[in-house]
């Protein structure tokens, strides 16, 4: 499924390319692989860009809290990251737990990175759990600078 919206995606990519693109550029572009790690990174984009639009299309307007998911690179880790709209005043530890809980408890990180990076070894699995990471940032409704991440 994810394989067949990245052909999509590439293919739409390579529809709107300018017309003024210089074949010596295109050539260029084609000789610079992307690596396995780029793939990945990608596909767990589009996959919890699939799954915001499918929440909020799901929740009709319900789960206005919510606000989607990123794929953030830090401190040579990968975290997925919920992102929740909140009143200043409910922008506590506890609170991020509990969103955190709910959403973050159904994602079983295993099963994402096996989908995404298949043929590694068991222990390459077993650190790269490690390396990804599943986070929720609060963010204030009133002041978008003032967030909280658990």
């Amino acid at each position: 499924m994810i394989t067949t919206l990245i052909t999509r995606l590439t293919f739409a990519l390579l529809l709107t390319l300018s017309g003024s693109a210089s074949a010596g550029v295109l050539d260029h572009l084609k000789q610079t692989p992307a690596t396995r790690y780029d793939i990945g990174l990608l596909q767990l984009e589009i996959a919890f860009s699939r799954l915001t639009n499918e929440i909020k299309d799901a929740s009709k307007g319900k789960l206005r809290s919510f606000d989607g998911f990123s794929i953030d690179e830090e401190n040579s880790k990968i975290y997925i990251t919920q992102h929740i709209k909140r009143p200043a005043k409910d922008i506590i530890p506890e609170e991020c737990q509990n969103y955190k809980s709910t959403i973050g408890g159904k994602i079983n990180i295993s099963k994402i990175t096996e989908a995404v990076w298949p043929g590694l070894e068991s222990a390459q699995y077993d650190k790269l759990n490690d390396e990804i990471l599943f986070r929720t940032r609060l963010i204030s409704k009133e002041n978008q600078s003032f967030t909280f991440d658990c």
